[in-house]
């Protein structure tokens, strides 16, 4: 596919969200097919696009317990913002879930800060405005697409903001294959 993503500039160098997020895949597939009893599953395993719908349902029919979509953020003309934050179910559906998921949510970004990533929190964000977008018990849907399908599978999800790309001190972290490995590595640990 050709979406790259954010990207962001350090050194005359170009990195693309892309990238540097299928490196933190490839590692965080390995960090976790190390603990006994874990099975990994990828919602895809080339360069191809397929819906936010479709990743959830894989995850629903393998019966997952957690979902984890990968990102980094950047905002345009806003170099000095930066951080970590992780998106998680508002628990008005599936809130067994949304309780475990935002604990583990928030052990991944204390380890994250280990590495100079500030600590945006843990968030949920709900489609409150609009009652189409609503699950079947009548409560706000989740806003995120990946999280809100996941949730009507009965998937616990989550969305893993590493940083920003546009901001410098966030990209010379993310920049480097192993600081990647070792985000991935506390992720898994989480």
């Amino acid at each position: 596919a050709t979406d790259n993503g954010s990207s962001g500039k350090l050194n005359g160098k170009t990195y693309y969200e892309k990238d540097l997020n299928n490196m933190v895949t490839a590692h965080l597939y390995d960090s976790l097919a190390q603990y006994a009893g874990v099975k990994v599953y990828l919602t895809r395993y080339d360069d191809s696009k397929p819906s936010l719908m479709t990743r959830s349902v894989t995850a629903g029919k393998l019966g997952a317990d957690l979902m984890i979509s990968l990102h980094m953020n950047a905002l345009d003309n806003a170099d000095y913002y930066g951080g970590s934050e992780i998106y998680v179910h508002a628990g008005n559906y599936l809130p067994e879930g949304a309780k475990a998921t935002k604990a583990i949510a928030t052990d991944i970004l204390k380890e994250f800060e280990q590495f100079g990533l500030k600590n945006r929190g843990v968030k949920t964000k709900l489609i409150d405005n609009d009652t189409y977008y609503m699950y079947d018990n009548g409560q706000y849907a989740d806003y995120y697409g990946i999280i809100r399908y996941a949730t009507m599978v009965r998937v616990p999800a989550m969305i893993i903001e590493h940083g920003y790309m546009s901001n410098k001190s966030d990209l010379e972290i993310l920049s480097k294959s192993d600081n990647l490995k070792k985000l991935a590595d506390k992720t898994a640990e989480a």
